[in-house]
């Protein structure tokens, strides 16, 4: 079998080095398994050695975009079509030709994603409606970090609940202590505290030159250090995709390109100065390096949230702007003087091998059976009369028994609005289909039931408020016509595959209910039905209204 990791570093080096480690972690795993990298960027220092076939592919940005897509794809088709993959792992976020270009689109696929702080990088990514196509979605973070954030929309919410999404925790490099101590030794020979400096990969998606400002400032850091005659060895590595101009390099001061060992040379400074990424944070904030926080812009990140956060909440970890040098050396001079710093509780641990066994289940995971039908019971009334209906149709859930669904059998106050009810915990309503009544003539089995539901509906637009919506038939039991359930479930596969049927128990007397309960048990053992559950039921219907 072969595992393809698709991956992205057009402008940084995270998604990369993310990539590799997990990839390692499914080696061990399963060491027959073949895996290939496959990507479009810069970072082939990083990959040399990786230990893996890597399929580096040209970014052909000189080209008009009809040349440049027909020749990517071309390309890209003829290589997948050699590689046969049996799964693929996307990294990052929804690449569309990874979903729908011929030798991908019937392939197991699993969604890897981090450094996800900014909630409207989320929903955008929602709204281009491709989550649906994974059979997992891996976030490589916290689940508390994740929903904290402050712009994170109520529909993403609810798709971040969806079973198909797994948080594993964030994937990130942890030296050993040899790894530390030669690496310490060979960038600081004569054994003066290390002051380390990134920017990342040294790219900048926008146009402000941040990592190129960095570097200058920290520069003129190093050059007060020198003057003063601070002992201090300052390494400034600027990442593969920087282009900018090369700063001043005092006696103390090294400029590197790239560095192989840069999670090691963060854990033997004595002081950090990074950009706040998802991967450097953490290898920074898992060794003992007073860490001095400078954020800069990003899509998918909120840097700046992120550095108030651990500013705000760790020892000997502080914020600076990196245009600020008297900051940064007033910050810098009290890290070099300063104690050993404590592990970040969040960086004790990578998640490699988490999201690496999730990425081998659902290779080896079988298309379940699925269920038939959702059936939703209510009427019931008296305590009585629900043990005796979960007695004879146990797993059936009634109205009630689950807070994230809410049956609407008439249009709901003017308070309660799909907001509302989505920060009660309500994730799908249940609303009786057009077929269980006719307004044009009356027939409305409640008041205003057939008519101003659907306006209120249309109105509200529940989507927008991260609920979906599913419309069941009003099935009004009459203690005689047990049957009729059946008829109702026969007809309704004739439109859905998964026909839902709100049984209204209203009417049914007291005596009457165990035999028709029983009735009705027997009749869906006959007819082979397997009916849904609550959470099997919400997840179908938020990946089609909302994934």
């Amino acid at each position: 079998m072969t595992v393809l990791f698709c991956f992205k570093s057009r402008h940084g080096l995270g998604n990369a080095r993310r990539t590799v480690l997990i990839a390692r972690a499914l080696s061990e795993l399963a060491p027959g398994m073949r895996i290939v990298l496959m990507g479009q960027g810069r970072p082939a220092l990083l990959l040399r050695g990786c230990g893996f076939p890597v399929v580096n592919l040209p970014i052909l940005d000189r080209l008009p975009n009809d040349a440049l897509d027909a020749a990517y794809l071309s390309l890209l088709k003829a290589l997948v079509i050699r590689i046969s993959p049996s799964i693929v792992v996307e990294d990052t976020y929804p690449d569309p030709r990874h979903l729908f270009l011929e030798p991908f689109r019937d392939l197991p696929k699993v969604l890897v994603m981090s450094g996800m702080t900014r909630g409207a990088y989320l929903e955008r990514l929602r709204q281009d409606r491709h989550f649906r196509h994974f059979d997992r979605i891996l976030i490589a973070r916290e689940r508390g970090v994740v929903l904290a954030a402050s712009d994170l929309t109520r529909a993403t919410r609810t798709v971040l609940d969806h079973t198909r999404v797994r948080f594993c925790g964030p994937v990130f490099t942890l030296p050993d202590a040899g790894e530390v101590a030669a690496t310490a030794a060979a960038y600081s020979p004569g054994g003066d505290p290390l002051v380390v400096v990134s920017a990342g990969a040294g790219g900048d998606i926008t146009t402000q030159a941040y990592p190129e400002r960095l570097f200058g400032s920290m520069a003129e850091v190093a050059d007060r250090l020198h003057r003063d005659r601070v002992a201090a060895r300052v390494v400034i590595v600027a990442g593969p995709h920087y282009r900018g101009v090369e700063p001043p390099t005092p006696p103390n001061t090294l400029f590197v390109r790239f560095a192989h060992d840069l999670p090691a040379l963060l854990h033997a400074a004595r002081v950090a100065v990074i950009r706040p990424g998802s991967n450097v944070l953490r290898e920074t904030l898992s060794g003992p390096a007073t860490t001095i926080v400078a954020p800069n812009f990003s899509w998918a990140e909120d840097q700046r949230a992120t550095a108030d956060r651990v500013a705000g909440s760790l020892p000997q970890v502080m914020s600076a702007s990196h245009d600020d040098p008297d900051h940064l050396h007033e910050l810098t001079l009290a890290g070099l003087s300063g104690p050993p710093r404590p592990p970040w509780s969040e960086a004790r641990a990578s998640s490699a091998g988490v999201i690496a066994a999730e990425i081998l289940a659902t290779l080896e995971e079988r298309m379940p059976i699925r269920p038939s039908c959702f059936l939703y019971i209510s009427g019931l009334g008296t305590a009585e009369r629900r043990a005796t209906v979960e007695r004879l149709l146990p797993g059936i859930p009634c109205d009630g028994d689950d807070p994230r669904i809410r049956l609407f059998s008439t249009v709901p106050g003017v308070d309660t609005s799909p907001a509302v009810l989505h920060d009660d915990g309500v994730r799908l309503l249940l609303i009786p289909s057009g077929e269980s009544a006719d307004s044009r003539h009356g027939v409305n089995y409640d008041p205003g039931y057939g008519y101003d539901l659907p306006v209120w509906r249309r109105a509200h637009h529940p989507a927008d408020h991260g609920l979906a919506v599913a419309e069941v038939h009003h099935l009004r039991a009459l203690q005689g016509a047990p049957g009729a359930l059946a008829y109702r479930l026969a007809r309704s596969r004739e439109q859905t595959a998964l026909p839902a049927v709100w049984i209204d128990l209203r009417a049914v007397a007291d005596s009457a209910l165990p035999s028709y309960t029983a009735a009705l048990a027997a009749a869906l053992a006959e007819s082979g039905c397997r009916g849904a559950s609550v959470t099997e039921f919400i997840d179908h219907h938020v990946s089609d209204q909302l994934m």
